[in-house]
């Protein structure tokens, strides 16, 4: 551990309740090392097994160095008001326990300060941090999105009153292995590296407010079948900023979660939206399925159903079934007869080629 031979420089950074921002004197070392005999201290509102705590760098065209997430942790003040993300030296350094109140020495360790205030202290290995107290009771602060702001960011916050933009699907609607062995992509690469890194989904509310919810394709919850939620609820997570340079701009704020637990929207619900457009503008518009079966002396019979039933049913793809096709004998008396199947399809009118 490295130990200030300067005895009493208090901690330069230990957190002082009632202070609205105890980190700022930290903040305002930006660019530089921080001197000996300095401390910060704080709740711990990451968790080092998350696989979803950081932005992993992109080291090439084609490499991403997923190693930075298990290397990010962030804490934040007892009274909730502000937090810092800390970068430990390796990955087998940062092991501090979720909700864990924790002193930090950070003597030697460099700041740095982003546009919106957002602090990142870095060079912290495991013997710096002392554990003080587990299974600290913290309820994050709830809010609605646009009552996001910066002193926000880094600590563990609540949006309320939200849901998922795009309910189709998972977290990440990228198979990233598909992407890895393409051509353009070496697979053979060093567990490390992998060629993408985040993708997410927007959730929004009532005000037409929304956020993005970064998820690092290393997650294992990302894509595991199940569907995203219907209905109206919360997400907590960690307030971060939206600099995803892949992405353009997602926004001001994201919101990155431990896991998917963290979301508290339920599976099936109403949404705060109405419904003003689908794809068929009319709502009374029927679904018709139309036959066409050309027999063997030439002649082409046809058939049509009424599927609207069906179709809306299956809003996601399905098996359509038909009965009553009955071909009368005085259709097939001319000619040749028997089956010449042929089937072409629906227009607004979509051809769709069906076996028999």
């Amino acid at each position: 551990m490295r130990k200030s031979a300067i005895s009493v420089m208090t901690s330069i950074v230990t957190l002082l309740a009632g202070c609205n921002d105890p980190y700022s004197e930290i903040k305002s070392m930006q660019g530089g090392s921080l001197p000996e005999g300095s401390v910060v201290e704080g709740i711990v509102i990451s968790d080092f097994a998350s696989m979803n705590m950081g932005e992993n760098p992109q080291v090439s065209w084609n490499e991403v160095d997923i190693m930075m997430s298990y290397k990010t942790a962030y804490i934040q003040s007892e009274n909730g008001k502000t937090g810092i993300r800390v970068i430990f030296d390796d990955i087998y350094e940062n092991r501090m326990p979720r909700f864990s109140k924790v002193s930090i020495d950070v003597s030697g360790c460099s700041v740095s300060v982003d546009d919106n205030g957002a602090c990142t202290v870095a060079g912290i290995r495991a013997d710096d941090v002392t554990v003080l107290e587990e299974n600290v009771r913290l309820k994050p602060s709830t809010k609605r999105i646009a009552r996001l702001q910066d002193s926000d960011l880094y600590t563990y916050v609540t949006v309320d009153g939200v849901e998922f933009i795009n309910k189709e699907g998972s977290y990440t609607n990228v198979n990233e292995y598909v992407v890895q062995a393409s051509a353009l992509n070496d697979f053979r690469k060093p567990k490390n590296l992998e060629c993408i890194d985040v993708a997410g989904v927007y959730v929004r509310d009532d005000k037409g407010d929304r956020i993005f919810l970064p998820v690092n394709t290393s997650s294992y919850w990302r894509r595991r079948g199940d569907r995203l939620p219907d209905g109206v609820g919360s997400i907590s997570g960690i307030l971060v900023p939206a600099d995803f340079q892949r992405y353009g701009n997602v926004g001001k704020y994201a919101l990155r979660l431990i896991s998917n637990r963290e979301v508290d929207i339920p599976m099936d619900g109403t949404s705060n939206y109405e419904t003003i457009a689908e794809w068929n503008w009319d709502r009374n518009y029927k679904h018709a399925l139309n036959l066409e079966v050309v027999l063997r002396n030439g002649k082409m019979v046809t058939f049509d159903f009424d599927v609207t039933d069906q179709v809306k049913s299956q809003p996601h793809g399905g098996v359509i079934v038909v009965s009553g096709i009955k071909i009368e004998k005085e259709d097939v008396l001319t000619g040749s007869s028997g089956w010449e199947v042929e089937v072409e399809g629906w227009e607004d009118y979509v051809d769709v080629p069906l076996p028999l």
